[in-house]
């Protein structure tokens, strides 16, 4: 089990580490309520979180917008604060139980009849920079 965590291409090397320290915290205050197990097993027997290129505000937003929107794996955003960068969307981390970024990418493009997850238009930008 891995937390990807996609992060704003225009930062620094030092700022994407900060930014995935502030997802990884909204993550787990987001499910304290034990609401999404998995989080809680991530954080207990795994801790293993791979960095990955999110590319520019509109990717990041779109990733964003389409990971919530599956709601199969456990997520959280991570926005700056006005004052600093605009309030720009930083990091985007998805909980996946998958071992590589392949397996992500393929089971957030599956789906089946009754419910679209995710389509291919909405991680292409951010998994290919990965």
């Amino acid at each position: 089990m891995k937390l990807y965590i996609f992060v704003h291409s225009f930062l620094s090397p030092a700022q994407k580490a900060v930014q995935a320290v502030h997802v990884t915290a909204e993550l787990l205050l987001k499910y304290h309520d034990g609401s999404r197990p998995t989080v809680q097993e991530w954080a207990r027997k795994h801790k293993t979180v791979v960095l990955v290129e999110g590319g520019n505000s509109a990717s990041m937003n779109e990733l964003a917008y389409c990971s919530a929107e599956s709601k199969l794996f456990p997520t959280a955003r991570f926005y700056e604060d006005l004052a600093t960068l605009d309030g720009i969307l930083t990091a985007v981390a998805v909980l996946h139980p998958g071992f590589d970024i392949e397996q992500l990418q393929d089971s957030l493009y599956l789906g089946n009849d009754h419910e679209v997850l995710i389509n291919e238009r909405c991680l292409n930008a951010a998994l290919v920079r990965s």
